[in-house]
Order: structure tokens, then sequence, then C-alpha cells
């Protein structure tokens, strides 16, 4: 299956949460349950001070890019990051019900945009990571154009 980059997906649900709101109780508990974003929880007070996130729309996919401010937690970030790619190569297995019940929202939408045909990439910045998901397919890229929507809106921007 696809590579998975599923920190993309606690990072945005992270900084929501971290930023406080009437659903920050319900996204911690769904990340904790999410056999993928679970990686990150113990690490949260940590990293998501110095983790900032963009969303940008492309012609035919979307990017976001992720960026830790502090070098000294770039080893701790990769780490994370590489246990939860690990995670999400793991999801290609998954059975329906498992996707529904194992994973949080935001992984269950990349999950799905994947499944329809998008294809993921990514690398290691010097000082971040950067996930890109395209599609030739004009009806893939309008879903993964209404979910780059949807998760700016949940990004504030």
């Amino acid at each position: 299956m696809r590579r998975w980059i599923a920190m993309v997906g606690m990072m945005m649900l992270v900084s929501v949460a971290w930023a406080g709101g009437p659903s920050q109780e319900g996204m911690m508990a769904e990340m904790a349950n999410c056999s993928i974003c679970k990686s990150m929880v113990p690490h949260l007070d940590e990293l998501t001070p110095v983790c900032s996130n963009e969303i940008i729309t492309m012609s035919d996919g979307m990017a976001m890019y992720h960026t830790v401010s502090d070098e000294s937690k770039l080893e701790l970030f990769r780490s994370v990051m590489n246990e939860m790619d690990a995670a999400g190569m793991a999801t290609a297995s998954y059975t329906d019900e498992q996707i529904k019940s194992e994973l949080c929202g935001f992984c269950q939408g990349i999950h799905g945009l994947l499944s329809a045909g998008a294809v993921m990439s990514s690398g290691m910045s010097p000082n971040g990571k950067l996930m890109v998901i395209t599609s030739q397919d004009p009806e893939v890229q309008a879903k993964i154009a209404s979910f780059t929507k949807n998760a700016q809106e949940m990004m504030g921007g």
C-alpha cells in the first residue's frame, strides 16, 4: 500500500487540541485510540509547542508541511514520525471495520483518499517533513480538495 505519513493527521489534531476548544477532550481521546496517532500522545507536551503545520492546495491535490522550530526536538519528531509511518503502513491490511474502529477521523480520511487511488509521497526537510497527496483522476482530485478544505478549516486557515 502507499506510504503513510500519518504524522500529518496527528499534528493537525494536536494543533487544534493544543489551542483548546470545546472538542479538545474528544480529539485527544480519538488520538489516543488511533493506531497511528497514539505514538504521538506521550510526546504532546514536548513537541506540540515547537511544531507548526501548513496545508497547501495544489492543482492536483494537496501538500502538508510540518516544521519544528526547536532543533533539539528534531530527533524526537523524526522518531515519532517513523513510528507513525510504520503504524500507517500496517493499515494496508485493515478491514473496513478496523479502519472505522482503529483510526481517528483524520487518518480515516487519508486512508480513504489513498484507497480511492490518490498517491502519497513525502520527504524530510532540514526542519520538518513534507507530505503530498495527488491524483490524476478528477474524481479523486475532488475528494482531495474536499479533504483539504476541511483540514484548512480545522487548522484555522
